[in-house]
């Protein structure tokens, strides 16, 4: 581009010129656009190499919108009705068909010849000159000869006549526009889309993030959330109170969701975990010290149950079927105040 042209072209202006000019590729740094700019094929963004090895150099993003139509087919209804029909009628009459004028003569007079004197040898009058009328037909008029009457077509005119139209359903189609679909692709199939805000301490933190194997939710309270095409994920740290370390993670599946927290603090390890399942309730407690691990686990399902630990009813307990206790059990009952004692 000339230098001095381009001194006087605006950064926007010259972003239009190129716009409006297929051919021209050029490279800008620092383009400001004041007003609206508008893109009409695709944008890339960024360069980075395609090749881990560093070997092949293109676009990292490309955003534009596509939008599809198809053609929808739809009715309406016309309902029966009248309409004016003009229809052409014969008229019908006397018609003298045979009949002719004929033309008619006169023998009269038409003129006259004159015929000299005949003389003989001694010029003597043999016949003397003479005038002899020439007669011929003189026409004199038409006569007209009648011939048979006969009831024909003597003309035509016009009449409306009133037509009944039934009811018609008709179609016709209309070429509908899709929604628009924005596009945003990457150049490489493990990029990942990161979403950041400021963490108010010059820096940045990260919101959201989404790549091939799910979409990640993170806030500024250590809270975060991982969503794949299997499961949802949670987890929190600092879940339980007065540890030194804690935190807690859900896995939210379709076919159970498991709660489980963990936490660290004065000598003791501890973990609760919690698996609901549609046929079964699961409740896992182990604890760690001093080299020691200890299990205990309860289950609930629709047929049975199993508790691995203490069990305390608040109210009534009732057993519709056997009270068993294990081999060489002792069931020892507290002292009664009131009722018989059982035996």
């Amino acid at each position: 581009m000339n230098p001095l042209l381009q001194r006087f072209l605006t950064p926007s202006l010259l972003l239009g010129l190129l716009a409006s000019s297929p051919v021209l590729a050029e490279s800008y740094t620092d383009i400001e656009v004041s007003n609206n700019a508008t893109i009409a094929g695709a944008a890339f963004f960024g360069s980075i190499q395609v090749d881990p090895m560093g070997n092949s150099l293109s676009h990292g993003m490309a955003l534009n919108v596509s939008q599809t139509t198809e053609e929808v087919w739809s009715s309406y209804i016309i309902p029966s009705h009248y309409v004016d029909n003009w229809v052409t009628v014969e008229d019908w009459g006397w018609i003298d068909v045979g009949g002719y004028w004929s033309p008619q003569y006169s023998w009269q007079v038409v003129g006259q010849d004159y015929f000299p004197p005949v003389y003989d040898e001694f010029s003597n009058i043999i016949e003397p000159e003479r005038w002899e009328d020439r007669y011929d037909n003189v026409y004199i008029g038409d006569t007209w000869f009648a011939g048979n009457l006969m009831w024909e077509i003597i003309g035509t005119h016009q009449e409306n006549q009133q037509m009944w139209v039934s009811e018609v359903t008709q179609t016709y189609s209309e070429l509908r526009y899709n929604a628009p679909v924005i596009h945003q692709r990457a150049t490489r199939s493990d990029s990942n889309w990161v979403w950041e805000v400021p963490d108010g301490n010059g820096g940045t933190r990260e919101v959201l993030r989404l790549w091939d194997g799910g979409l990640a939710l993170a806030d500024a309270d250590g809270m975060s959330m991982t969503l794949s095409p299997t499961a949802l994920y949670y987890t929190r740290n600092g879940t339980v109170a007065g540890a030194s370390s804690s935190n807690t993670t859900a896995q939210v599946g379709a076919e159970v969701t498991t709660y489980i927290t963990t936490s660290n603090g004065g000598g003791l390890w501890a973990q609760s975990k919690t698996e609901l399942r549609p046929e079964l309730v699961r409740l896992t407690r182990t604890e760690a010290t001093g080299g020691t691990t200890t299990i205990g686990q309860t289950q609930i399902a629709a047929k049975s149950a199993s508790f691995g630990g203490v069990v305390t009813v608040q109210g009534n307990l009732k057993v519709q079927g056997v009270l068993r206790v294990a081999q060489h059990g002792d069931l020892s009952m507290g002292e009664f105040t009131n009722g018989p004692t059982p035996e």
